[in-house]
């Protein structure tokens, strides 16, 4: 198991948007979150947002460097999590690839 720190913050302060409630930790703790999340995450998450694209274009939405985007599209191609079409030379996520938890 592993503990996880997550910041509070007040009810009232998320509903009125205002920042000056917002505790300085909840800032920092934002920061961490956003530079050391997984890029095949940050891959998968974008992919289900586009139509089938370049390594080029998922680097540009992601904000990830061109060879690290590249390296991790191989590895989710050979998990078989990631479709490649060696015609087009686009990615994109499998059909039964699941978009949210809630049904409509």
């Amino acid at each position: 198991m592993f503990a996880v720190e997550s910041p509070v913050v007040s009810f009232c302060a998320r509903l009125s948007g205002c920042k000056e409630r917002l505790s300085k930790k909840a800032d920092l703790n934002m920061d961490k979150e956003t530079i050391s999340e997984d890029p095949r995450r940050l891959i998968c998450d974008a992919l289900a947002d586009m139509l089938p694209s370049t390594a080029q274009e998922i680097a540009e939405a992601t904000r990830l460097d061109p060879v690290t985007a590249a390296a991790c599209l191989d590895e989710l191609v050979a998990r078989y999590r990631v479709m490649f079409n060696p015609l087009t030379k686009r990615f994109s996520l499998p059909k039964a690839w699941p978009t949210s938890g809630i049904a409509a």
